[in-house]
Formats: C-alpha cells, sequence, structure tokens
C-alpha cells in the first residue's frame, strides 16, 4: 500500500487549514467593525430626538392652554424638523392612547395608506378631538411660531404589533 498519495492529500489539507485561519482575523475584524458602526448609528439616531407616538402625538385630557395652545406645546414637547428647524405642521390627538391601540387590531379599520410601508395602515372610523398646528413664524427651533386650528376629524396612522407608531395625516371630510 503506497502512503504517498494519503500524505500529499493530507499535507494539502493542513495548507488550506492554514491558509483559513489567517483570513479568520480579518473577518473578526469585519464583523466588528460591523457592530460597532451599528452601534454607533442608532446612538446618532436618538440624538435625532426619536419620540414615541404617545410623546409626540397624545395630549389627553386637552392641556389648558387656551391662547397659544400650538406654541407652548411644541416648546413642551420639543417638537421640531431636523437640524432644529421648525417642523411646518404637527397634529395632537385629544384621545386616550388606548383608544388607538386599540383600532391597531381592528381589521375593519385597515386601509391603503397613500405612502406604501410594511406596518398596517389604519383610519379611525370616529371622528377624534385634534388640534392641528401650522408654521406662520420662524425657522430654527424654538423661534417658531404657530396657528392652532382646532378639529374633529379621522386619523390615518401607521400601526405595528405594539400599537400606532406614525401619523399620516387628518383626513379631511369631503
Amino acid at each position: 500500500m503506497d502512503l504517498l498519495p494519503a500524505r500529499d492529500t493530507a499535507n494539502k489539507i493542513g495548507e488550506k487549514a492554514r491558509s483559513v485561519n489567517g483570513i479568520f482575523p480579518l473577518l473578526l475584524l469585519l464583523v466588528l467593525t460591523f457592530l460597532l458602526m451599528l452601534g454607533l448609528s442608532r446612538g446618532l439616531d436618538d440624538d435625532l430626538n426619536e419620540k414615541t407616538f404617545d410623546e409626540e402625538h397624545i395630549d389627553y385630557p386637552k392641556s389648558n392652554r387656551l391662547s397659544r395652545y400650538c406654541n407652548s406645546m411644541m416648546l413642551l414637547k420639543r417638537i421640531r424638523g431636523p437640524n432644529d428647524t421648525c417642523k411646518r405642521k404637527h397634529t395632537f390627538i385629544h384621545e386616550k392612547l388606548d383608544n388607538l391601540v386599540s383600532l391597531c387590531t381592528n381589521f375593519t379599520t385597515l386601509t391603503t395608506c397613500k405612502y406604501p410601508s410594511r406596518m398596517d395602515c389604519h383610519q379611525s372610523p370616529m371622528k377624534l378631538q385634534l388640534t392641528d398646528c401650522r408654521l406662520i413664524e420662524g425657522t430654527k427651533f424654538p423661534g417658531c411660531k404657530y396657528k392652532s386650528l382646532p378639529k374633529f376629524n379621522s386619523i390615518l396612522f401607521n400601526c405595528d404589533e405594539l400599537g400606532p407608531v406614525y401619523l399620516h395625516g387628518i383626513v379631511e371630510d369631503s
């Protein structure tokens, strides 16, 4: 029995194993770099002032800020656009969050959204008490001035498995 071909095969396998071992530290470095970049990007997102739907839109019961409701609420909740610009419009909902959460599991409220997404889109079947805030002056937060428009309309919003996550807008009466 000739062991020479078997020994040649074993040597070739050993060489391949050593070359793979040389790649392992490089692969580990790439994975760690990717994880670090992922962590940094999430940290930057936090700095962009992301708020939950509740923090950004729900004001129930409606705060007692009669004359300058939008100006004070936009400051209080620190609602602003990218790079601390004044947000052009914003809506406050004066209903319990639980009422909207229950709509997220109600398939009769499902509808097509203006902008397709992977999340369910719902339209409230009942009209809700709202305040629509429209920018009238200013460009940089906190120097923004808003007009407050009380409304009683349906809304269009996205849900995930926990509840509402994005307000598309007010459904104006036709």
